[in-house]
């Protein structure tokens, strides 16, 4: 059954939402880093393509998404076999 959460995919310069078709916590971590704890939650988030989505896999940095009030790194897309019908997009937020 869809989510249909609606998330926002925030470039740098410019802003654009879209409906997300399901979304799915894939893994959480925690690690030191300087000498501080720092979680990491990893979440992949299906949309539908468009011609816009397709912008941010040559593009990934410049992107972040906005999901229930939480901002994600864009670190994956994947457009399966390039059919162009929904895209998953890895995005991981670090706590």
């Amino acid at each position: 059954m869809p989510n249909l959460d609606r998330i926002e995919i925030v470039r740098i310069d410019d802003d654009g939402k879209s409906r997300c078709v399901d979304v799915n916590r894939t893994r959480s971590t925690e690690f030191a880093e300087s000498g501080g704890e720092r979680n990491a939650q990893y979440v992949t988030f299906r949309v539908r393509w468009s011609k816009r989505i397709s912008e941010i896999e040559f593009d990934m940095p410049r992107y972040r998404i906005v999901w229930r009030g939480v901002e994600f790194d864009v670190r994956g897309y994947d457009d399966y076999h390039y059919q162009h019908r929904t895209v998953d997009l890895t995005g991981v937020s670090y706590g």
